[in-house]
């Protein structure tokens, strides 16, 4: 321990503001003490985590496509955690997957991430990958994909057993790290003991370098049989056990039958139906599991509906308040980001993504005051999303802008069409086009799913994704869902010589930079119409849209209705509350049946499983928002699906569930 270290004189919630000492070591002056022994830090976490809990061995012993967890508590530099990812590459089968799991209250700058782990140079091909990676972001659960999505890590910024409340998981290794229990004694509780012991696997493991007795007790009281055994260095001891499941072991609170999913199935072979965004996202992340996936389109191409428009906004509308919708969105954004840069590198793919900045507009009093609450919550990184003045946004746009605004500088304009493509461009991704499904029906037994299109051909299935909007109303299974569509238009002009946007600017509407030799700007929303065809009146909406955002601009583009090059209407599908409709289909019928208790009071306890339709799930109702909810959708999916842990909070979850909207009709009585 560093004993000369001061306390730390920083109000900083969110950084630990490192000091370095005449080696080269990172000093945490916020808990006075060290992130690894000051001896050989990557030889400790190979004794204390990797050799403790016996990883080696257990990679190797791991069948193909067999998935690993480990959970930590404190990431510090992230050294354990590369440590991990370097084991894996050399034991674990090729399609195994590994998932990590961490907890960070105090996340370090990026600066000093880098300066800490440059002390490793034979982890540098990894260090540098994760850099790359790391979340912008100051709280929440962000998953980061590696080696093609083969290795994840689910960042949880924030309290560790708050974030181990939040985890949907089950894990097979824990690494206890964090600084020592007499410098964090916050960390230590019996709280976050009792947690480990719901979400361990029955062969779960445990190690850590403290010995302290307070942990050793922690731990054996909640069915641990814990050993001390020599520690690294010149520490004594340390604790490494494993979970006993002995009677001690508290039990999870159970939560209603409807937030538990279905659990997984032997078949790795699946259908989605529609290859719009969510469609294709899902696609994708199944296929990265190793499972063969058909995607049926009843267009001639994909991405020829909602997920049409040549260019899309990487669009962050957040709250001050963290809401369940602000969470979902701040998550997918970054999410969406990191996929896009491994798919779609933008230098090489200039016509389907850019990530030039997006800014957004205080255009009037009340999204003044909404930005300004943005910045003063807290809840946002200052590299995600910064305030800028008006003449600082005019000269990251190549605009003359009049007002303040936020600036989101990672984000951008995305062609949907281009990336849909690059999504089903996957190996084990077939798609097939003009393939119209008109009925769906159950096998015998619960076994699967007969699909039906026009012409009478068939396919039968044991899972299945449906994607298809509002069209998901026209099937039984589906039928009962609050889907609401929303016509959309968006309009067309010649891009100038003389001006144009160097980045995506929003107000009440919106204009891209340059794709083509054309700018795109919209977008109107519309409840009273059912045509796609294009309507001068809209044009004439988008173009008064564009006049707010810059007066100038709609000048010099003489952007009058005879210069508008066509545009594009079509139906965005969302749900009463805006949240996305993520995860498994109920029988209605029988859910209001089972569930009709609600009726007279909403806190009724029930036991046994939700009346699953068996192998069926959605993934829709995204509005506006595909770009940033479809790829986490997908991965969310998959994630139930294989079992995996999810990528998202359990509240999160709860606001996604296609359930929701049954529950709170029966606690309201109008069912």
């Amino acid at each position: 321990m560093v004993a000369h270290l001061s306390p730390p004189t920083s109000n900083d919630h969110h950084s630990n503001g490192l000091s370095w000492d005449e080696q080269g070591q990172p000093l945490c002056p916020r808990f006075n003490d060290i992130y690894f022994s000051v001896h050989n830090g990557l030889l400790e976490s190979d004794h204390v985590f990797l050799r403790s809990n016996r990883l080696s061995e257990r990679f190797q012993a791991l069948s193909p496509g067999g998935c690993f967890s480990i959970a930590e508590t404190g990431f510090g530099t992230g050294l354990n955690f590369l440590c991990c990812w370097k084991l894996w590459r050399e034991k674990a089968p090729a399609s195994a997957r590994l998932h990590f799991i961490t907890t960070e209250k105090y996340p370090l700058a990026i600066e000093e991430q880098a300066r800490a782990l440059a002390l490793w140079p034979e982890l540098e091909p990894f260090s540098a990958r994760l850099l790359q990676r790391l979340p912008k972001a100051l709280s929440g659960m962000h998953r980061l994909l590696f080696d093609e999505g083969r290795v994840s890590l689910t960042f949880c910024l924030g309290d560790a057993t708050e974030s181990l409340q939040a985890l949907e998981a089950e894990i097979d290794c824990w690494f206890l790290d964090g600084f020592a229990p007499a410098k964090n004694p916050q960390m230590w509780q019996e709280a976050l003991f009792q947690r480990m012991a719901q979400l361990s696997s029955p062969s779960a493991t445990f190690s850590t370098f403290t010995a302290a007795g307070l942990v050793r007790r922690g731990l054996q009281a909640v069915g641990f049989r814990v050993e001390k055994v020599a520690g690294f260095g010149t520490k004594r001891d340390m604790l490494r056990g494993t979970f006993a499941h002995t009677t001690s072991a508290p039990d999870r609170t159970p939560a209603p039958p409807w937030q538990r999913y279905p659990s997984s199935t032997a078949s790795r072979e699946i259908v989605v139906v529609g290859a719009g965004l969510a469609g294709c996202s899902a696609a994708f992340a199944m296929a990265r599991r190793g499972w063969k996936v058909r995607v049926l389109e009843r267009k001639e191409s994909p991405a020829l509906g909602a997920s049409g428009n040549p260019q899309g906004v990487l669009y962050s509308k957040l709250s001050a308040q963290g809401t369940e919708l602000s969470e979902l969105v701040h998550q997918g954004t970054q999410f969406s980001l990191a996929l896009l840069h491994e798919l779609l590198p933008p230098d090489q793919h200039p016509s389907v993504w850019s990530p030039c900045g997006v800014i957004q507009l205080a255009h009037n009093p009340r999204e003044q005051q909404r930005q300004q609450q943005l910045i003063e919550c807290g809840l946002f990184h200052p590299t995600f999303m910064t305030r800028a003045s008006a003449a600082e946004l005019s000269e990251t746009s190549g605009l003359a802008l009049n007002c303040d605004g936020l600036l989101f500088p990672d984000s951008g304009w995305v062609n949907p069409p281009g990336l849909c493509r690059a999504l089903l461009e996957h190996p084990n991704i077939e798609l097939i086009n003009r393939w119209e499904l008109t009925r769906l029906e159950p096998l015998v037994a619960g076994a699967g799913w007969r699909l039906t299109n026009q012409q009478g051909e068939t396919i039968d299935t044991s899972q299945l994704i449906l994607t298809t909007g509002q069209d998901c109303n026209q099937l039984p299974q589906s039928q009962y869902l609050p889907l609401k569509r929303i016509r959309g238009q968006i309009s067309y002009l010649p891009s100038s010589d003389k001006v144009s946007p160097r980045a995506v600017v929003c107000a009440e509407g919106y204009i891209a930079p340059p794709r083509e030799g054309q700018l795109t700007l919209g977008a109107t929303f519309n409840f009273d119409s059912d045509s796609t065809e294009c309507r001068d009146e809209d044009h004439l909406h988008n173009l008064q849209l564009l006049h707010q955002i810059s007066p100038l601009l709609h000048q010099a583009l003489d952007a009058s209705l005879s210069r508008v090059q066509g545009g594009r209407a079509h139906f965005r599908t969302t749900s009463p509350d805006y949240l996305p409709l993520i995860g498994p289909l109920v029988d209605a019928t029988e859910f209001i049946q089972r569930y009709g208790r609600l009726r007279k009071d909403a806190n009724t306890p029930f036991e046994g499983h939700c009346p699953y339709l068996p192998g069926l799930y959605l993934s829709t109702a995204h509005g506006s928002r595909g770009l940033v909810t479809c790829p986490l959708g997908g991965e969310i999916l998959a994630s139930m699906i294989c079992n995996d842990p999810l990528p998202v909070s359990q509240r999160i979850w709860r606001a996604i569930n296609p359930s929701r909207f049954l529950v709170r009709q029966l606690i309201r009585n109008r069912l």
